[in-house]
């Protein structure tokens, strides 16, 4: 808020008249009752001769409410009156605008949005005395003291004195009133012209805020679409994620269906493999006590090479029998090598079975690949195995042919 230009202090003039003596010195306290605004209704004494009332902290008063500005007017009490003057344009006393006027017990004061009601003041004045006007000097109750008479004169003569000097200071104030109020209008001119600039930049404000909102309606409603397209995509995408989430299950169930396939088909294939080796071991055993019964018989075939010098006559028998013991041994051998291959041929076939079952379920048994590979390793080396009891047995066929050739 601009206020017009001022001494040091906004009321200095006023209070010069309350400093300066020509009002005089006030008796009592100025009681005031606020109404209106935020806070409650209270009532205040000031003893203060100039008195400043304002939103300012610096005010005598100071008043904490909205819309109340930082000085609204000056109060300057005397022995005999009260003086108001308006700071601010929306100050009223009782209703109506004023420059300065008296201040009497139940005037009105409006600032802003509070209301000050005067419930006491020194002297008060008569309600038809404006502030230029001449104080008549004040009549003594008793003219028959002529000592309280002629005080009474020298009081109404310095009242006339003051009065006039009152009236000069005014006439300077009006002066000075006039100069601010060309200041005044010099401002009014100044704000006109950027009014009309404010009023200008305003429709180019609106033309270019309808723009605006056309463009955001077209942008509202690209987005809408956009939106709305993306619902239904969001709504394809959570059917085809049920979709992949049921076939997952089946999936999952159709792979613990295998692993339990599989699982039962290598308890199976464990238990042959048993088999096998019991039968591995039946057969060593037997293949170990041949041999034993052949080492007996190349004993007692050297024991009777050793007789055969002493022994002709009972050759021939001998050889009949032997001969007829050879038949028998080449039938079982004949019989165990036909029962050997044909076991054989049942684990190739278990094996090409077990196979072509492990290549069908490769797909879902990946994470079987390490045991796979072991057990491949476990069929090279029972191959190795074999092939090395294979080599065995033909080089002991070799040596009992050689024995029989030599026979």
């Amino acid at each position: 808020m601009v206020f017009p230009e001022t001494p040091a202090n906004p009321s200095s003039r006023l209070a010069s008249l309350a400093t300066g003596g020509i009002l005089g010195q006030p008796k009592c306290e100025l009681t005031l009752l606020l109404r209106g605004g935020v806070q409650p209704e209270r009532t205040v004494r000031l003893t203060a001769r100039k008195c400043t009332l304002g939103s300012d902290p610096r005010c005598t008063l100071p008043l904490d409410e909205p819309n109340v500005r930082p000085l609204h007017c000056v109060i300057v009490r005397g022995e005999a009156h009260a003086i108001v003057r308006r700071w601010a344009p929306d100050t009223r006393l009782n209703g109506q605008d004023f420059t300065d006027a008296f201040l009497h017990a139940g005037d009105r004061l409006t600032l802003g949005p509070l209301e000050i009601e005067v419930l006491s003041c020194e002297g008060g004045g008569p309600a038809d005395i404006a502030p230029t006007a001449e104080l008549a000097p004040v009549a003594p109750a008793d003219w028959n003291d002529a000592a309280r008479c002629q005080a009474s004169r020298r009081q109404g003569q310095e009242d006339a004195g003051r009065e006039k000097a009152w009236q000069a200071q005014c006439q300077r104030q009006e002066a000075e009133f006039v100069q601010r109020e060309r200041e005044l209008q010099h401002l009014r001119q100044q704000l006109e012209s950027e009014r009309s600039a404010l009023i200008a930049d305003q429709a180019a404000f609106h033309a270019e805020r309808q723009d605006w909102e056309t463009v955001q309606d077209a942008a509202r409603t690209l987005l809408n679409e956009k939106l709305e397209q993306a619902d239904r995509r969001l709504t394809e995408l959570a059917a085809e994620r049920q979709s992949h989430q049921r076939r997952r299950s089946s999936w999952e169930s159709q792979r613990e269906q295998l692993d339990d396939e599989w699982k039962a088909q290598q308890a199976e294939l464990q238990q042959r493999r048993d088999e096998l080796e019991k039968l591995r071991a039946t057969w060593s055993a037997e293949q170990s006590r041949r041999d034993a019964e052949q080492q007996v018989r190349e004993a007692e075939f050297a024991a009777r090479e050793q007789e055969h010098a002493q022994r002709r006559k009972s050759l021939a028998e001998r050889e009949t029998d032997l001969q007829q013991r050879c038949d028998e041994l080449e039938k079982l051998q004949s019989a165990w090598f036909d029962e050997q291959g044909r076991r054989e041929a049942e684990q190739h076939a278990r094996e090409a079975e077990w196979e072509a079952r492990q290549q069908e379920h490769s797909e879902t048994l990946r994470s079987l690949a390490e045991r796979e590979a072991e057990l491949q390793r476990r069929h090279h080396e029972l191959d190795q195995l074999q092939a090395a009891w294979s080599e065995e047995q033909n080089r002991r066929d070799a040596e009992r042919q050689a024995r029989e050739s030599e026979w």
